[in-house]
């Protein structure tokens, strides 16, 4: 229909939708530009609106609203590609405890030198695969490994409540 405007079709279309419902609303500016989204076309979308800025290079997509696994993976994507879910964040994502502080913690290789507000980074020398997965499309540390980043900052007791909450979500 003439002056009415269509909904954006094809793949790259279905893929931007698909992607950014994966990542709880968020897309950074490297997948739209994967997606064929040149500069002028992202800065326009910022400029109107459709795209709001959480941290360098990851936005929220149509409204600044997030939940908090778009909190926490926008946090991941803005930390780079090895980057995640480390500590109390993973932990409160695990269900085995609370986050602190309201700060998002993520684990990236150590030489990664990327700094954002609100977000502690925890620089390893390796980042073991085999110690790293998903939920609900957030990469996290595995529940032994976040039990391990827990344990220095925690009691006795603490610690095991947490280890009894893992072994009772039957996550280790």
């Amino acid at each position: 229909m003439a002056g009415k405007r269509q909904p954006r079709t094809g793949s790259s279309g279905d893929s931007l939708w698909a992607l950014v419902r994966r990542q709880h609303g968020v897309i950074t500016r490297q997948q739209l530009m994967q997606l064929g989204f040149g500069k002028h076309a992202i800065d326009h979308r910022i400029s109107t609106g459709r795209l709001h800025p959480i941290w360098r290079g990851v936005y929220a997509v149509g409204r600044t609203e997030l939940t908090q696994d778009g909190r926490w993976i926008a946090a991941t994507l803005s930390c780079g590609p090895w980057a995640v879910l480390s500590h109390w964040s993973a932990a409160a994502l695990w269900g085995i405890g609370q986050a602190q502080s309201g700060r998002i913690e993520v684990s990236v290789p150590a030489g990664t030198t990327r700094r954002r507000p609100g977000i502690i980074v925890h620089r390893r020398l390796a980042v073991v695969v085999a110690q790293m997965t998903c939920v609900r499309g957030i990469p996290v540390t595995s529940p032994t490994w976040t039990l391990v980043d827990l344990a220095p900052r925690l009691d006795r007791a603490g610690l095991e409540a947490a280890i009894n909450e893992a072994n009772k979500r039957e996550l280790v």
